[in-house]
């Protein structure tokens, strides 16, 4: 016996011995620059083994002269590369690239100049010298915040970078082309005050550090790309957390430029900031930034005169989901059937919350799957039983006892909600229901629970929550309870205008696939797909059945009728213009457009804080200079928290949207509409006293608490108001302003208060 356990430990050695001595890949790293705290990230995945659990041996590669980073990973000079923000130009002239993650939320280039030089804004840069990298495609945030402010190349003497500090210090150069995480740290340390121009300040908000591969990488090794990949995100992860650490295994082993530990620290924590990594965003790619940044390099004409804006596959799908080769063999060789039933809004016919997630999951799967309908859930859970290969979607309680079949982790999870009439308050806790008339779904499966839980409740049940919200609505009974999207939905499909969502219950319900109890193979395919479908994913899923949308369409007889023939003689007039016109209008188009990109906030579409924060200025000294009447109107939106918690960020999006555009239209064209935070906006009236804005302030306040808005209830503010004084300034108007509206916020809110 002894002599048997002593062969099973040495051909466990042997085994061990084996999988030690099995070759890792070679792979490479071009970096964008000289070794520095810029990729600490890729150093702690070396030396802390990451990337050799994953079978990979990483070399990294230091910037030189001769490098291309793009070219060097299409020719697989470079497995991977870190590069900026520019690649998007490269993707956008047909180059086969992927886009791994960017590390750097924020661009850390920006302008320096020395405090004694006074220049403070772009518009001082005319006339003056700035020393940039002469690969303009780098310094197109640079290029595009001089533009965005009027100044042409023409305006500014472009000097050949030095990489010299000593040059600004010497006055060789008015302003430089540097990193926030380097140079600032220098001038620091000799105590020389200095000023930063940062694109991010004027709208122009880039990434940077951004790995990508080629795409043929990608579709042969995509485990090592997803495994490289996620190795790089545990060593960044790691660097941030125990920047101590890693500043040594920095200044030891990879400090080629002999920056001191001082040095690195500055750097370590300014990348920290920029990766937003405390904010959780380490990593992330956004599809609409991406195209942002992808529009301003074709407006700036970095991208070829034929080419089709699409960046569509440019990012890499970090939800790719790895099966074993008896999961891929298992999807390839059988076929599935998808149970439905009908229940709105997750069945929907051939659409619905369920369908799409069903396709989602065939996206991440392959699986080749057709389609049934059945009655009801009973049904259901008996056809699955009796059929291996089979699957349908199902609302289950959280704790799952069914032992005769087997359940995927959830998609989603769903509250039970409250709906009731307009005119109802806030429903803090469900015990407040007691002894009033409340409409529940029959045969819901939370049916018996709540009933249980709270039997002073009269509860009243109906076939359709359609039918029980016409009880809600024509006052035959006080409230409903049933899951969130389905409230959300019938609310606004059935136009059901004097309901709303009146609090949520402590009950839920969530998405689960129900499979066969002995189909655990498929069980595991499906689990793995779940984990792989992101926010993002869900909140498309969701956003498109809890709105309404409208659609209309437009008759162009008359378009074709009148306006052909017209263009066609203008066309004749203007020949010999046209083309000048063209520029023209080009350049336009192009100002406007990085005019917006500085100035207007992306969700609600009104002045950014910069930008109503410069017009703020800019009456005030008018109403100062010129004794002119001048007021301001800040408001917030009432309980805009618990609109979050009961609806979720998406729709909670769409109150300040509509809000925004509700408030636009009904201003003077002479007036200022911006979102001065989160939920807080504010409005400048040039030429209006007092009263005059107080009368504005509760012409809004009314329009606002009657809109019909898209989570079905009633949305209401908190006004404050006042006028410039003598005396007055920016911050003392805010201060008083801001009093105002909390006053009301501590006064029943949903009114007006004006000094």
């Amino acid at each position: 016996m002894r002599q048997l356990f002593f062969i099973q430990i040495i051909f466990l050695l042997f085994l061990t011995q084996l999988q030690a001595h099995e070759p890792l890949r070679k792979i490479s790293v071009q970096l964008s620059w000289l070794h520095q705290f810029q990729f600490a990230g890729y150093y702690i995945a070396k030396e802390k083994g990451y990337f050799k659990e994953y079978g990979l041996d990483v070399h990294f590669k230091e910037m030189n002269n001769s490098v291309d980073l793009v070219q060097d990973v299409l020719t697989q000079k470079s497995t991977y590369a870190v590069g900026r923000s520019s690649i998007i130009i490269d993707r956008l002239n047909g180059e086969e690239i992927v886009a791994l993650s960017a590390i750097f939320q924020h661009s850390p280039l920006v302008l320096l100049t020395l405090q004694e030089k006074h220049i403070k804004n772009v518009e001082d840069l005319k006339n003056k010298r700035v020393m940039l990298t002469t690969d303009a495609k780098n310094t197109v945030a640079i290029h595009a915040m001089t533009a965005s402010k009027g100044l042409s190349l023409k305006d500014i003497t472009f000097q050949p970078h030095t990489y010299k500090l000593v040059d600004l210090l010497n006055d060789k150069t008015d302003a430089m082309g540097s990193y926030l995480s380097n140079e600032p740290y220098i001038l620091n340390s000799k105590n020389i005050p200095y000023n930063i121009l940062n694109p991010q300040d004027y709208g122009f908000d880039f990434y940077d550090g951004i790995l990508f591969t080629s795409k043929k990488e990608l579709m042969l090794n995509p485990i090592d790309v997803h495994n490289f990949h996620e190795a790089v995100l545990k060593g960044w992860t790691y660097a941030f957390e125990n920047i101590g650490e890693t500043i040594n295994i920095i200044y030891h082993k990879y400090n080629t430029q002999n920056k001191s530990l001082d040095a690195l620290i500055y750097e370590a924590y300014t990348l920290k900031d920029l990766a937003e990594y405390e904010q959780g965003n380490l990593g992330n790619l956004s599809q609409s930034k991406i195209e942002e940044i992808g529009k301003i390099y074709s407006l700036l004409g970095f991208t070829k005169n034929e080419t089709r804006f699409n960046l569509d596959n440019f990012i890499y799908d970090a939800n790719l989901v790895i099966f074993t080769q008896k999961e891929n063999d298992y999807i390839a060789h059988n076929e599935f059937i998808y149970y439905k039933q009908e229940f709105e809004p997750f069945y929907l016919g051939h659409h619905g919350i369920a369908a799409d997630f069903w396709a989602l999951i065939q996206n991440k799967t392959l699986l080749n799957a057709h389609s049934k309908t059945i009655r009801n859930n009973k049904n259901g859970r008996e056809t699955i039983k009796k059929e291996l290969n089979s699957v349908k979607l199902t609302l289950t309680q959280n704790d799952i006892h069914e032992k005769n079949v087997l359940f995927s982790e959830p998609i989603q999870s769903y509250k039970y909600a409250i709906a009731t009439r307009n005119d109802e308050g806030f429903i803090f806790n469900t015990n407040i229901l007691s002894g009033k008339s409340i409409v529940i779904r029959k045969n819901a499966s939370i049916n018996n629970l709540i009933k249980l839980q709270y039997p002073n409740i009269n509860f009243i049940e109906v076939n359709s929550m359609k039918t029980g919200l016409q009880l809600v609505a024509n006052g035959d009974a006080y409230g409903a309870i049933e899951l969130l999207p389905v409230l959300i939905y019938h609310i606004k499909e059935e136009q059901f205008s004097n309901i709303k969502i009146s609090g949520t219950t402590e009950f839920s319900q969530e998405l689960r696939y129900m499979i066969h109890p002995d189909n655990h193979t498929l069980k595991t395919i499906i689990d793995k797909a779940i984990t792989k479908i992101s926010k993002d994913e869900i909140k498309t899923i969701e956003e498109k059945y809890f709105q309404v949308r409208y659609e209309t369409s437009t008759d162009y007889t008359m378009v074709y009728k009148i306006g052909l023939p017209l263009t066609l003689f203008l066309c004749v007039v203007v020949f010999y213009n046209v083309r000048l016109r063209k520029e023209i209008q080009k350049r336009k188009i192009m100002e406007q457009k990085l005019y917006n990109a500085a100035t207007i906030d992306k969700l609600t579409e009104t002045f950014n804080r910069r930008k109503i924060d410069s017009k703020f200025k800019e009456k005030i000294e008018l109403s100062s200079r010129y004794d002119r009447p001048f007021s301001i109107i800040f408001y917030d939106i009432d309980d805009f928290k618990k609109i979050n918690d009961v609806h979720g960020h998406s729709l909670a999006d769409t109150v300040l949207q509509d809000l925004s555009q509700l408030i636009k239209t009904n201003i003077r064209s002479t007036d200022y509409l911006g979102r001065w935070g989160g939920e807080e906006f504010l409005i400048l009236l040039p030429e209006t006293n007092l009263e005059e804005a107080k009368t504005m302030a509760n012409h809004l306040k009314k329009l606002t608490e009657n809109y019909q808005f898209k989570i079905g209830q009633q949305v209401t503010c908190s006004f404050g108001v006042t006028d410039f004084k003598d005396n007055d300034t920016q911050e003392s108007m805010l201060k008083r302003v801001d009093e105002l509206m909390y006053y009301v916020k501590r006064h029943g809110k949903n009114s007006v208060k004006a000094e």
